[in-house]
C-alpha cells in the first residue's frame, strides 16, 4: 500500500483540459472522483490501475468493527488536548454527525488501547500532532492510515476462512467499487489463503522532496521529481 500526498503538484487531464494542481482536486472537484483519481495516477507515475474501492468514513468505521477493532498506541499529545483536531476533537465531531454521544468513546491516557471503528477513524485524521513514530502534519496522518490499514489487513488474515463471505457482505454496503461481487470474493480468497505480507511507503519520503512553489489559486503544494517516484514505485 502507498500513500501518495495528497498535496502532490501533479498534471491532470479532464475534459480535454490539461493543468497542474494538487493530486487531491482529481477525485474532489467537478466531475472528477474515483475515475479521474485513476487516470491522474497512472498518467502521473505510469501505472495501469483498471480498478477501485473507495471508502467514506462512517463506512470505514464499520469495515474496522467488522473484523474486531484494532490496537493502536498513542502519544501524549494526541489524547490530552482539546483542540477539534485531536483524537477526542475528532471522535465528538464524527458522532454529531451520527447523532450519538461522544462520551464512551473518547479516550484520555497515552499509551496502547484497543479501538473500535468510531475510533480508529478518529485516529487516522489526526494531522496536527506527533505520532509514536515522530511525524505530524499530513504526513503524520498518512502514516496513521497505513498503519490502521495494516492492522485491518492482520485481523482479516486471523479470520477462519468460513468468515471471509459474511466480512464481505457486511462491507459490500460501505463501499463504492468498480468491482463486482464475484470479483471481490475471488480476490478475498485469492489474497487471503496465499498468506501475504503487508509492505507499506509513503510517495514522497521525506529525502526526496523538494522546495516546493507557491502557485496562484493552488497555495502550497508538495513537490517531487514524478520520474524519479514513478521509478520508485515500480520497483
Amino acid at each position: 500500500i502507498v500513500s501518495i500526498m495528497r498535496d502532490s503538484l501533479v498534471k491532470i487531464e479532464n475534459n480535454d483540459t490539461t493543468y497542474y494542481n494538487k493530486i487531491n482536486s482529481a477525485y474532489g472537484s467537478g466531475d472528477g472522483g474515483p475515475e479521474l483519481a485513476i487516470k491522474t495516477l497512472n498518467h502521473n507515475f505510469g501505472l495501469d490501475i483498471s480498478e477501485y474501492a473507495t471508502v467514506n468514513f462512517y463506512g470505514m468505521a464499520e469495515i474496522i468493527d467488522a473484523v474486531g477493532g484494532i490496537e493502536v498506541e498513542f502519544t501524549r499529545q494526541e489524547v490530552v488536548t482539546n483542540h477539534t483536531d485531536g483524537f477526542n476533537g475528532l471522535v465528538k465531531r464524527q458522532c454529531e454527525k451520527m447523532g450519538i454521544d461522544p462520551e464512551p468513546y473518547y479516550i484520555r491516557t497515552e499509551g496502547k488501547h484497543h479501538l473500535n471503528g468510531i475510533q480508529a477513524v478518529a485516529y487516522s485524521r489526526i494531522r496536527k500532532y506527533k505520532n509514536i513514530w515522530g511525524t505530524n502534519d499530513d504526513f503524520g496522518r498518512t502514516d496513521r492510515q497505513r498503519f490502521v490499514m495494516e492492522q485491518l489487513f492482520d485481523r482479516a488474515l486471523t479470520l477462519p476462512k468460513s468468515k471471509y463471505v459474511s466480512l464481505v457482505k457486511a462491507l459490500i454496503p460501505y463501499t463504492e467499487t468498480s468491482l463486482s461481487y464475484k470479483e471481490i470474493m475471488g480476490l478475498a480468497f485469492d489474497v487471503l489463503l496465499e498468506s501475504p505480507t503487508f509492505q507499506q511507503t509513503r510517495m514522497p519520503l521525506s529525502e526526496y522532496q523538494m522546495k516546493a512553489p507557491y502557485i496562484p489559486r493552488v497555495g502550497s503544494t508538495v513537490y517531487y521529481d514524478l520520474d524519479f517516484a514513478k521509478d520508485l514505485l515500480h520497483e
